[in-house]
């Protein structure tokens, strides 16, 4: 707050009497309002700004995606299916969208899909207590909660939900639900619409100014906020790409793209795996003292549109609906099995299990089994019985369980996707 208020934002300190007046919603125990926020319809923010552009001379090309970027002497040629552009500079604005481009700034971002729904317009008696000044809400939760009144009278909610087939579904369920949950003396409620889009995460949910290579350049990772915070960084990166503000000047360092070990798996409705024996390999840099938490590269084979393992001297693909599901807890937790073989003399399995959201339950080690956890998606919060020890497990960390461990786990509102591989061998190194 103090920060906010040095930077000359108009904020103000709500306790929780205050923050249920302005919201409506008994759940939340504080927060902070900031005068200069609002809503806005990116669509049509989208349209505003081209019209501007458009009059300020610029040409701008829809419907042409880019093919290649290549150099041209002292630059660049950016290639199109209808056409080309030579540029000295090329600033990536995709976000989550880099597709194939450039592979080093894909892997640079964690891919999320993010779901929203609508519902019907609602009475007006509620709408008077529930956001009376029509002012949205978001929470700081790892899995934000957000809300918002469309013009209509529709709440507006969303967020993100576990990778599992008929996710749009799922999404309108859960966060119906979550509505029924948060909002006191709720009518019922249908969902009426509801869409998704892919954002670009990173690990501490800050974004990135990149200079993937001599006169290549990218802002990325927003995390969810791209319409404030582009427009933000929009008004220093015009000025820097013209060349009359020098790098050392820009809010956001120039930084190199820097791979995250799990980016290769978010969001992804496919089944990826590592090739046995090859780079794939768990790695740790610290000593086995089980139960650890460290971070590790788990994996750094590419994906490609299937997933490479080598089962049976043979590479084979695979997609989810393709490999066998086991219910572990029926309607909480199922487990997708891909490789079960003999490595270097020793069984070892490879799967990966999917929680859903505010699964609560005590996890227990088989005796036989060492096992090493590798998060893929949402979260969770463990509780070492013996100890009482608690750890967050988040995106690109990974746990060692030995043959004996107990622990339990709350899953997280996003629900938690893990990879996991059972029995691995300790004689070829991979741990």
């Amino acid at each position: 707050m103090p920060r906010l208020l040095e930077a000359g934002v108009d904020a103000e300190w709500l306790d929780r009497d205050a923050m249920l007046k302005r919201t409506g919603l008994p759940s939340l125990h504080g927060g902070i309002r900031v005068a200069s926020g609002g809503q806005i319809t990116p669509l049509a923010y989208a349209h505003g700004l081209a019209r501007a552009a458009i009059s300020a001379g610029v040409r701008l090309f829809g419907d042409n995606p880019v093919k290649s970027i290549e150099p041209d002497g002292q630059g660049w040629r950016v290639r199109t299916a209808s056409g080309e552009v030579r540029a000295r500079r090329v600033l990536m604005t995709t976000n989550a969208m880099i597709g194939n481009l450039l592979p080093e700034l894909r892997a640079s971002i964690i891919p999320a899909r993010v779901f929203q729904i609508a519902t019907q317009p609602l009475p007006l008696p509620l709408r008077e207590t529930l956001l009376p000044d029509m002012a949205p809400v978001a929470d700081t939760r790892r899995h934000t909660f957000a809300l918002r009144w469309s013009p209509d009278g529709r709440l507006v909610t969303g967020g993100m939900v576990p990778p599992l087939p008929g996710r749009m579904a799922l999404a309108r369920r859960l966060f119906a639900n979550r509505l029924r949950r948060m909002v006191p003396d709720l009518p019922e409620v249908r969902v009426e619409f509801s869409w998704t889009g892919i954002i670009a995460g990173t690990l501490d949910f800050l974004p990135r100014m990149m200079r993937i290579k001599p006169g290549i350049y990218a802002v990325i990772g927003c995390n969810g906020r791209g319409v404030a915070l582009t427009t933000a960084l929009g008004r220093e990166i015009g000025p820097w790409l013209a060349g009359r503000m020098a790098d050392a000047d820009l809010s956001l360092p120039l930084t190199a793209p820097r791979p995250i070990p799990s980016a290769a798996y978010q969001d992804s409705d496919r089944i990826s795996s590592c090739r046995s024996g090859g780079p794939g390999r768990f790695r740790s840099a610290v000593p086995i003292e089980p139960p650890h938490i460290w971070k590790s590269n788990f994996c750094e084979s590419r994906r490609h549109d299937m997933s490479e393992a080598t089962v049976g001297g043979k590479i084979k693909w695979s997609r989810q609906e393709q490999v066998a599901l086991t219910w572990v807890h029926p309607g909480q937790e199922f487990s997708h099995r891909l490789v079960t073989k003999k490595l270097h003399g020793s069984s070892i399995s490879f799967h990966i299990t999917t929680y859903m959201p505010h699964f609560d339950t005590m996890v227990e080690g088989d005796g036989v089994h060492e096992v090493i956890l590798y998060c893929l998606h949402g979260w969770s919060k463990q509780i070492v019985e013996e100890t009482g020890e608690e750890h967050i497990f988040k995106p690109g960390d990974a746990m060692y369980l030995p043959v004996n461990y107990r622990y339990r786990h709350i899953i997280g509102e996003a629900g938690l996707v893990i990879a996991v591989c059972a029995n691995p061998s300790k004689e070829a190194g991979d741990m």
